[in-house]
């Protein structure tokens, strides 16, 4: 585990250093600090352990992780001071061990698969997502300022459903299952250019949605989706997030828990099962996104 957290550390490095946030030379500085820092603490559930994480420069260090976040969702980190998160606080943004997060903890999965459709007629253009059944209040509390709504199963028309069964080669079940929503219709202009105004409909879809959507490292191409990642609640702020960084900063969590306090992983609790979890399946997801960052555009670089 803590081979795993250090590879980590020097991914985010190298990654740091390709964006050019930090130099190279740099690297071989005592000024880069990794930026986190965990306690001692007390023999308790996994999701109560806490990271103290420090801005980006600290008593002259440049911390990585605060540098990671920016390169990673596009914003600065907002604390001018250490800041504690708990695992528990970021466990609902992971990826790839949502489900025993759940069952054992009674974690929420925060993150949504979500498929999308540009839809138009002769005159109109609207865009349409698709998420898991229940799930559209939390994209259109996201999205407020664009006005989507949700339609409900009776309104979904038969050309709705041939379009999106065909072009996205989706099982009937698929979109019953899940909650259909959709944009503000916008009509052509007076001089009927429905490629203005497509142009504008993909322009809305960027600013309301782009900031919370990831691609997914999972799907299939015959059969498509992306991540729709809602903020996340540190310290009373709402902040972008990504499962890299849950992945990251939990991975820091269990090295530290290995090293110093490996009670709190006793074989046959919780806290031991979500750690083997996580190091046969998060640690390779989190390693797919640290390679996706390094390309621009990100690519999905497979790995075994």
């Amino acid at each position: 585990m803590q081979e795993v957290y250090y590879s980590f550390l020097n991914l985010a490095k190298a990654l740091l250093v390709s964006k050019r946030q930090f130099s190279y030379r740099a690297l071989n500085e005592k000024s880069i600090f990794h930026g986190l820092q965990a306690d001692l603490q007390e023999n308790l559930p996994l999701l109560d352990y806490k990271i103290k994480v420090f801005p980006p420069q600290y008593r002259l260090h440049n911390n990585v992780f605060a540098h990671l976040y920016k390169v990673i969702t596009g914003d600065k980190w907002p604390f001018s001071g250490g800041t504690e998160i708990s695992v528990g606080d970021i466990a609902g943004h992971s990826q790839a061990i949502s489900s025993e997060w759940q069952k054992l903890y009674g974690v929420e999965h925060e993150l949504l698969a979500a498929r999308s459709l540009l839809r138009s007629t002769s005159q109109k253009i609207w865009y349409e997502v698709l998420v898991p059944k229940s799930s559209s209040d939390k994209l259109i509390a996201h999205t407020e300022n664009w006005g989507m709504e949700r339609i409900d199963n009776a309104e979904i028309s038969d050309t709705d459903k041939s379009e999106w069964l065909l072009a996205l080669r989706l099982p009937a079940r698929h979109l019953m299952d899940g909650d259909l929503v959709r944009s503000p219709v916008r009509v052509t202009d007076q001089d009927n250019d429905l490629s203005k105004t497509m142009q504008k409909v993909i322009k809305d879809a960027l600013k309301y949605l782009g900031c919370f959507a990831i691609p997914s490292l999972d799907s299939d191409p015959g059969f498509p989706y992306w991540i729709f990642v809602p903020t996340i609640n540190i310290a009373g702020e709402k902040l972008k997030w990504h499962p890299l960084l849950s992945g990251y900063l939990i991975s820091f969590a269990l090295s530290t828990i290995l090293r110093y306090q490996p009670q709190i992983l006793k074989a046959g609790t919780p806290n031991y099962f979500i750690a083997e979890g996580w190091c046969s399946q998060s640690s390779i997801m989190v390693l797919q996104y640290f390679l996706m960052y390094f390309t621009n555009p990100p690519l999905h670089i497979k790995t075994v």
